[in-house]
């Protein structure tokens, strides 16, 4: 969902990020490579050497407010992971949009999101449908009544379990 916000808007905004799965960036490298990640992006890659997390925030405390921005920030499980990149709502252009996708409420509650939107279920036969193509082969599509009795005991125990 977040991919198809961030494809259908880019165009409108002179500056956009979008930083895919922000915890395992943040695990991986740290604050700095998530930083890095933004300012490289926001400057189409004319910025890449940052050598110390200040320098970033500096960097991204300047250009944010010369250009309306879209960044994206997916997959945050962590307040920190949000309150230690740098950007606040001083810092950018008006028009401005900051997107944050997470399983956790209390994360999105906790940075001060305007909005929060909660995506809603799949029904009964979207979530088979999905399960089926994802789990048992994507270039094939199968319905529930091509699977066995016990693929089906299976897929709706995992089913049931994810909701």
């Amino acid at each position: 969902l977040a991919r198809v916000v961030y494809g259908r808007n880019l165009h409108k905004f002179g500056a956009h990020c979008f930083v895919d799965n922000i915890s395992k960036v943040f695990c991986g490298g740290g604050l700095l490579s998530l930083q890095k990640q933004l300012v490289c992006q926001i400057t189409n890659g004319e910025i890449q050497d940052i050598y110390n997390h200040y320098e970033a925030e500096s960097l991204i405390k300047t250009m944010l407010p010369c250009q309306k921005a879209l960044i994206v920030l997916d997959n945050a499980d962590d307040v920190e992971q949000l309150e230690n990149l740098g950007v606040t709502r001083d810092c950018l252009c008006p028009g401005s949009r900051i997107v944050v996708t997470s399983r956790d409420q209390h994360v999105l509650n906790s940075f001060g999101l305007d909005e929060i939107y909660e995506v809603q279920l799949l029904n009964e036969d979207e979530a088979h449908q999905l399960f089926c193509e994802k789990a048992f082969n994507d270039n094939i599509i199968m319905s529930c009544d091509e699977i066995s009795r016990e693929y089906k005991k299976l897929t709706d125990l995992a089913l049931q379990y994810a909701r």
